[in-house]
Parts: C-alpha cells; structure tokens; sequence
C-alpha cells in the first residue's frame, strides 16, 4: 500500500505485484496550502492540486515527488 496524507487527507493506494517496500509520503498542512484534488492515472502517479499554493504535486510510481508552481 501507499500513504499519501495531504493535510486531513488520506489515500490508501494498493500496489499490485510490486517487490518494493510500502511507501509513506507525509504532506502535512505546513507543507501543502488547501489540497482538494486528487487525480491518478495508468501509469500510478497521484496528483494532488492546491487550492491557494497553487501547486501540482505529483508522486509516481516509483516514489519521486514533484512539485510543480503555477
């Protein structure tokens, strides 16, 4: 599994077929500035949108955050 906390919010993510360890990315409201999107796609990135950071961070599949700024 996969723990993303963004602020009050968590997303249990299963990881199928996947030799790695269990990830656990911990964004706390220091860290994020209204979180209220989440989004995934095929390839297992998550996206989470800020609301007043105006941010996109985005996991993939391998654990690699990115943040990008609008």
């Amino acid at each position: 599994m996969k723990r993303i906390y963004a602020s009050a919010i968590c997303i249990l993510i299963p990881v199928i077929l996947q030799a790695k360890p269990a990830l656990e990315i911990v964004l706390n409201s220091s860290q994020t500035t209204n979180p209220f999107g989440v989004a995934f796609d095929g390839k297992g990135t998550v996206y989470v949108a800020e609301y007043q950071g105006g941010r996109i961070l985005h996991l993939n599949s391998e654990g690699k955050l990115r943040i990008f700024s609008g």
